[in-house]
């Protein structure tokens, strides 16, 4: 656990170090520089300019990361959902309370609640690792934390948005379904129906896990039981977030109503008609997502639903917690690209964010992870999907013309995924030497990666989020 502790220090100070080594004009251009450019953000709110410039990157301070979504969240923080002045007003009502509140809570400026997130975030993977895999070696613990906290877009725990409280209040719902914990299970779903309107995924896949089992089991009171006891705690969360809107607005659908300012998140049937993005960078991520985690889930669910699974009543389900907890992940992962594909209209913007940066993802991850360990999966498995995958995503991106040249510097999370990819497929036929060389350096690689993501959200350019 100290070996845990330390490497969470240690991804923080080298982090900040290499972002502070990007910031000095001589280091830049003698490295990075010399493979990207930076963006540079001119012009009115309604109409922008962005350019991509050849500069270091600028200071990280309070105003600086005041950006997009964070600057929303300020504005609860600051005004809760009140309607006096002008503060986004027309928009806030979709963004839930619990990460506002957390930061009113704790009096923080918005440095300060960047440095909370990272350490919910960071200390949500040490706790996700040991519950989930608490029969692994140290150094196997290590190597998984490594991986963690190499996904090109753990940025987004960086910088003053809800995900980092979402992973933690998820946190709290896996502990509590492994140790069957009922109470910690409760408060956990509460709060994380309070962070993001995300969670109502969450819910259709804990409906659609329980339909399978009561298909297999046929016990109706069970089913009943089921479904009123872990759905309740996220129905009492949706409504404690209507009944504080209501009390500033006097409405029941402000929610429903601020989701209209964004054309893509309009209700209704959209097939895709034109693949784009907010960023290449975001294109990229999700590109990769689309074919390395969206593919594999769906098959993998299939090939859950194929077979019974095992019984555990018991511990409160009518499945192993570990399994209940993989088909309520891999639902979850499925029904978000359902989502995306049939009401975006072929906006992939925000993709990676939702799949990938989900407290159910890394638990799918860790899960794997463990089980690649154990059981030392076959290289035939590991080649069919990885190839298969990465031939997809080829042809995908031979047929779609938004985002360019495919080798150019805004596409490196997306090589970096697929590296990580190959690393996660294969680390386990090489010893562990070798393993701890090849994910340090990945890691490091997503370090300066990671700070190049976050210069583009502080910058104001446009966030791959």
């Amino acid at each position: 656990m100290q070996k845990q502790l330390a490497l969470i220090i240690i991804h923080f100070l080298i982090f900040i170090s290499v972002f502070t080594l990007f910031k000095n004009e001589k280091i830049y251009h003698a490295t990075l520089g010399k493979v990207s450019m930076t963006y540079e953000r001119s012009g009115t709110w309604e109409n922008p300019e962005i350019k991509l410039v050849k500069k270091p990157f600028i200071a990280i301070t309070n105003e600086n990361l005041e950006q997009w979504d964070a600057s929303i969240y300020k504005c609860i923080e600051e005004y809760s959902y009140s309607l006096e002045g002008d503060c986004y007003n027309k928009v806030k009502f979709a963004f839930f309370p619990l990460f506002p509140l957390l930061w009113k809570t704790t009096h923080l400026s918005t440095i300060g609640v960047c440095m909370l997130n990272y350490l919910l975030f960071a200390v949500s993977i040490l706790i996700l690792i040991n519950i989930l895999t608490h029969s692994l070696p140290t150094r196997e613990k290590i190597i998984l934390q490594l991986i963690c906290f190499t996904i090109p877009s753990i940025v987004i725990y960086y910088i003053p948005y809800s995900e980092a409280i979402f992973m933690m209040t998820m946190t709290l719902v896996v502990f509590g379904i492994l140790r069957n914990k009922y109470g910690l299970y409760f408060i956990g779903c509460f709060l994380a129906a309070t962070s993001r309107p995300a969670t109502g995924f969450i819910v259709f896949a804990i409906l659609l896990t329980e339909l399978y089992l009561f298909y297999n089991y046929k016990d109706l009171r069970t089913l009943i039981k089921n479904v009123a006891m872990r759905v309740s705690p996220f129905l009492l969360g949706y409504f404690c977030v209507l009944s504080m809107e209501y009390f500033y607005t006097g409405s029941w659908d402000a929610i429903a109503e601020a989701r209209k300012y964004w054309s893509e998140e309009s209700l209704g049937f959209r097939l895709p008609e034109q693949i784009s993005d907010w960023s290449v960078e975001g294109f990229g991520m999700s590109s990769f997502v689309l074919f390395f985690v969206i593919v594999p889930s769906f098959i993998f669910l299939i090939r859950l639903l194929l077979k019974p699974p095992i019984k555990n009543v018991s511990s409160g389900y009518t499945a192993e917690p570990k399994d209940y907890l993989v088909m309520v992940s891999l639902s979850y992962v499925c029904l978000f690209f359902i989502y995306f594909l049939f009401f975006r209209g072929g906006s992939m913007n925000s993709f990676t964010r939702y799949i990938i940066n989900s407290p159910l993802f890394y638990s799918l991850l860790i899960i794997l992870f463990e089980k690649k360990i154990k059981s030392s999966w076959g290289v035939l498995n590991n080649s069919l999907f990885f190839f298969i995958s990465l031939i997809l995503l080829c042809t995908f991106l031979s047929f779609v013309e938004y985002g360019g040249g495919r080798f150019r510097f805004e596409y490196a999370g997306m090589y970096i995924f697929i590296l990580l990819a190959f690393y996660f497929s294969y680390n386990n036929y090489f010893n562990y030497y070798i393993r701890t060389l090849c994910i340090i350096g990945l890691w490091l690689l997503n370090i300066v990666w990671s700070t190049y993501l976050l210069d583009m959200f502080i910058c104001n350019g446009w966030i791959y989020a």
